[in-house]
């Protein structure tokens, strides 16, 4: 399977979420990190309330007291609380390379500082929307409900399974939902299809790692998100997205 080097991918939502045992009272972690902010992004905005993310998925909740940077020149807003941290695009996707650099020049200092002294899960998910896209049309798999929807409009597919590394990953579909004016909130003829992937990795009670392992689980996760977003949908739609080798 060819993997294009770079896509109009459509995404919507990039999400590295990490969840941990802080080394200093939790109360002092978001202290930590603000303190680091300044340093580490040109900082365009904070502030010690989290705006939650537009979705609810388990695990990826942010809780209520944090704080949040976004950094300009990446465009990546990271939210910090007391026993975890969580990255996402605000200004559109710009590469993995930006991306990931932000992620380790995070989280170096706060494994250096014992801020964060055991990790617990790590989480990777990546949103894609098309507009006027059936995506279930698209896709390497026959799907049939026509008793019920010859188009499976407004149709939702979910499925969940272990990948080759132990990773947990969990597939999402949405087909042709109906679109809306913003202003109106009035539908606007269009349709709407979603792709939505997780890669999740759980750590047990004795398992500890270090910064380097998770960033090299932090680029495995990303990897496995890629092998299945390429090889869910149908070449003949990637050609359509401007693929670069």
């Amino acid at each position: 399977m060819r993997i294009p080097r770079k896509i109009d991918d459509r995404l919507t939502d990039a999400i590295v979420n990490i969840q941990f045992n802080p080394g200093v009272p939790a109360d002092a972690v978001v202290g930590y990190f603000h303190n680091l902010a300044g340093n580490l992004y040109d900082v365009t905005s904070g502030n010690n309330t989290p705006v939650f993310p537009p979705f609810n998925a388990p695990g990826f909740l942010i809780e209520q007291q944090g704080f949040f940077a976004i950094d300009s020149k990446s465009g990546i807003r990271v939210d910090v609380s007391a026993k975890q941290i969580n990255f996402n695009i605000t200004a559109g996707y710009r590469g993995w390379d930006l991306y990931s650099g932000l992620i380790g020049q995070t989280l170096e200092p706060l494994f250096a500082q014992k801020v964060i002294r055991k990790v617990n899960r790590l989480g990777l998910r990546y949103v894609s929307d098309f507009k006027q896209v059936r995506v279930f049309e698209q896709i390497n798999a026959t799907m049939q409900i026509q008793a019920f929807n010859p188009e499976l409009a407004k149709t939702q597919f979910r499925t969940e399974f272990q990948t080759d590394s132990g990773s947990y990953a969990i597939v999402s579909l949405s087909n042709a939902y109906p679109t809306f004016v913003e202003q109106t909130g009035q539908p606007d003829g269009g349709i709407s299809s979603r792709v939505d992937i997780d890669i999740i990795r759980g750590y047990d009670s004795q398992e500890a790692i270090s910064f380097d392992q998770l960033i090299t689980q932090v680029h495995q996760a990303h990897d496995e998100q890629k092998q299945l977003f390429f090889s869910l949908l149908k070449d003949e739609f990637v050609q359509t997205l401007n693929p670069q080798d």
